[in-house]
């Protein structure tokens, strides 16, 4: 520390604190525009809402305060409510009008949401396992597998619901191949089918014997 800097901070009083706001490098006061400094800089502004001027921080400010930023808000969530129209569900196709008016909502539930979501990191995890086996890969609906073989396990014909996809239960529906990934089998229509939670683990990456 230089001697002139200690002889301030001896001397205390307005020195004292002018001293310590320099080496901490804090801003000048509110409305000192010396240093050409951005924090020191003050918009004037109209209001988009009540049209009144107003004094702010930022050059794109639309609004003079908390109260006119937050009304206008509720507004456009009111005019977004109004303008969202019923539209059907991305996975189960019910027709359904969205919750609060929000229009970026696809899904008439969460658990068509969740559906939706499993749906696409199943599809992620059989192509990552094709290229892996170096197997063929071809883009596969297990609904439309378990429509085909008609909601029942193709190696012990036990039935397995819908509303049990997805959960640990031993009855729920999972895509089996028949020639497994780990074996050559390709990731196709013609190498899945329905099967129960406990079959597809009992037969793992075994073949069907006989």
């Amino acid at each position: 520390m230089a001697d002139t800097d200690y002889a301030r901070l001896t001397a205390g009083g307005a020195g004292f604190s002018s001293l310590i706001t320099q080496k901490r490098g804090r801003g000048r006061p509110l409305g000192s525009t010396s240093g050409g400094h951005s924090w020191s800089t003050r918009y004037e502004i109209k209001c988009q809402r009540c049209g009144s001027l107003a004094t702010v921080k930022k050059a794109s400010a639309r609004w003079c305060g908390d109260k006119c930023r937050n009304a206008a808000s509720n507004r456009a969530k009111q005019e977004q409510a109004r303008n969202s129209d019923p539209r059907p569900c991305r996975w189960c196709g019910t027709v359904y009008a969205p919750e609060y008016g929000s229009l970026r909502t696809h899904y008439c539930t969460t658990e068509c949401r969740d559906a939706a979501t499993r749906k696409v990191r199943s599809g992620s995890s059989h192509r990552r396992r094709a290229e892996k086996f170096g197997c063929e890969y071809q883009p596969v609906s297990k609904w439309r597998v378990f429509d085909r073989d008609g909601w029942s396990c193709y190696l012990c014909g036990r039935d397995t619901p819908k509303e049990l996809s997805g959960t640990t239960e031993p009855n729920a529906p999972e895509l089996e191949h028949v020639v497994p990934l780990a074996k050559g089998g390709a990731h196709s229509y013609e190498n899945v089918r329905c099967a129960c939670r406990r079959c597809n683990r009992a037969k793992g990456s075994g073949l069907l014997e006989g």
